[in-house]
């Protein structure tokens, strides 16, 4: 369609299926012939798309063997708009057990575990994979192994000093015989 000041318009309509990837800028191009070359014009709107969570996953720190006893932090994160909420279950024999809600869950580690976060909006929720908390080598048992070595090393100072004591009363004393002998004698005469 052309109007009177010799421009032309014309309208492009398409209609899309809105989702994560059309938040922020969407753009419209066009390109015309202009004498013997072409032009292109090229307009943007900015678009504003909730969605529920995607990409949802955990992560742990840190995230080789932890000693028993260790701090041990998981964090979760997703793409979500609104922001998503975080809930952090356990999965034990019983099924999943809530233990904790944030972002960052923290806690002493003293047995492993399965553990994954929930991120959820107004739109839907996604869950995340599953982390495995392993416990390796456990400071506890390095801390008995100490108090054994302790009782054991004072166990053997008992023995070898009641030994010593023995020892020495049944040694004679440092008396000199011969003085013994003329005390004696002078006694009896």
């Amino acid at each position: 369609m052309t109007n009177t000041e010799g421009t032309f318009i014309t309208k492009i309509q398409e209609t899309i299926t809105l989702s994560d990837t059309h938040d922020g800028y969407i753009s419209c191009s066009a390109t015309y012939p202009v004498n013997g070359g072409s032009k292109t014009a090229t307009t943007e709107v900015t678009l504003s798309v909730s969605y529920a969570p995607k990409d949802t996953s955990a992560s742990i720190s840190p995230s080789d063997l932890v000693s028993a006893g260790s701090w041990v932090e998981l964090s979760c994160s997703s793409r979500a708009k609104p922001p998503a909420s975080f809930t952090w279950f356990r999965n034990s024999k019983h099924g999943a057990i809530n233990v904790s809600v944030g972002q960052v869950y923290s806690f002493y580690a003293t047995e492993g575990g399965e553990y994954y976060c929930v991120a959820t909006n107004d739109l839907g929720h996604q869950r995340s994979s599953v982390i495995l908390t392993r416990i390796g080598g456990s400071r506890v048992s390095v801390c008995i192994t100490m108090k054994i070595l302790g009782i054991v090393t004072l166990c053997g100072a008992f023995i070898i000093f009641e030994s010593w004591f023995k020892l020495s009363n049944k040694l004679p004393k440092h008396t000199n015989e011969a003085d013994v002998d003329r005390v004696i004698e002078l006694q009896v005469t």
